[in-house]
């Protein structure tokens, strides 16, 4: 912050932004909560800057170019896909799951349109990316210690009739290839969304984030390790609240961050 000449936050100023791109392991630590957490310190990233991960230059100069800005619209009303997995074949359930989505449509309220699909499949979601310009995801992440691009959040699907369901995977590679309509805000709320186990690959920043950022949205929220369920909930009701999201205006890039 010193070498930015960001020492302190003078009162009444807007915190300047930084968009961190790490090397390597670098990548995935916390940047925006370094700094002294003890007594009543100010002394920390948090306090000075509003703080956003950007995977490249080069992927950021894409979504830019790409993705929609809806800052400047009046009476904009938002279209949100809210996509929950609360049982997922093999895995544990997640009986925090019903509880965000009901935070995110109470939060939500009736001035934006919000369309909740429930247990569904990957090619679904896929289809229902064009018609709206937000998505929320609350279920399963992971992210492949072997392929970085197979890293992925799980939906479900059957076989046939008399099949129980199975996974179904919506991977890296298959965002990478999508080429979607622009989009403004993807919200991962599941495990290692933002992360990449392999160390040979560190630099590329090969992950959902990236993912979804490379397909056309141009925000991106995800986690960079293993998420708690219960955390997961209160973390979606305060982001969207601090978004004051039914003002009946566009969101700014700004409130975003500030609101994560």
């Amino acid at each position: 912050m010193e070498g930015l000449r960001y020492r302190t936050h003078q009162s009444g100023k807007a915190l300047p932004r930084v968009g961190w791109i790490g090397s390597g392991v670098a990548s995935s630590l916390p940047f925006p909560a370094a700094g002294r957490h003890c007594d009543d310190s100010t002394s920390t990233t948090s306090n000075i800057v509003i703080s956003s991960y950007v995977p490249t230059i080069r992927a950021l100069i894409h979504a830019r170019g790409r993705a929609m800005d809806v800052s400047s619209y009046t009476g904009y009303e938002h279209k949100i896909l809210l996509g929950t997995m609360e049982i997922t074949p093999g895995e544990p359930p997640l009986h925090g799951v019903r509880a965000e989505a009901d935070a995110v449509k109470s939060v939500f309220g009736i001035e934006c349109r919000v369309s909740h699909q429930k247990q569904t499949n990957a090619e679904a979601v896929l289809r229902l990316f064009p018609s709206n310009d937000m998505f929320h995801f609350a279920g399963h992440g992971m992210s492949d210690p072997v392929d970085p691009a197979e890293s992925c959040i799980i939906f479900e699907k059957s076989d046939g009739a008399s099949t129980p369901m199975i996974q179904d995977r919506l991977e890296v590679d298959r965002l990478f290839e999508a080429n979607l309509q622009p989009a403004f805000l993807a919200f991962l709320s599941a495990c290692s969304t933002a992360q990449n186990q392999q160390d040979v690959l560190a630099d590329e920043s090969i992950h959902l984030a990236s993912g979804f950022l490379v397909a056309g949205f141009r925000h991106v929220i995800g986690c960079l390790w293993p998420s708690s369920d219960e955390v997961c909930v209160d973390v979606a009701r305060e982001f969207y609240r601090a978004l004051n999201i039914t003002d009946g205006k566009g969101v700014k890039d700004e409130a975003l961050a500030r609101a994560l």
